[in-house]
């Protein structure tokens, strides 16, 4: 199990964790995650693309946003970005 807080040079970061289904607006609402996780100085920590075999696709990501801004992320919605 993963920390969720863990601490890189100095900065606390929370871990989240989502997933998306990959179909034409899950594809929007993961270029508009990673504009917010790059709006908030955020670490993607890794993206895993999961086929399944009735072909539904899905893309888990993790990813580190610094703790005090980690309730404003939280807070603000995709399309915002």
């Amino acid at each position: 199990m993963d920390n969720l807080i863990q601490e890189i040079n100095g900065i606390k970061y929370v871990l989240f964790q989502t997933e998306i289904g990959v179909t034409q607006t899950g594809l929007l609402q993961a270029k508009q995650l990673t504009n917010k996780i790059k709006h908030f100085n955020g670490i993607e920590i890794s993206v895993e693309y999961v086929a399944s075999f009735w072909g539904i696709s899905k893309v888990k990501g993790k990813f580190l946003i610094p703790e005090d801004k980690a309730v404003l992320f939280s807070k603000m919605e995709l399309r915002n970005f």
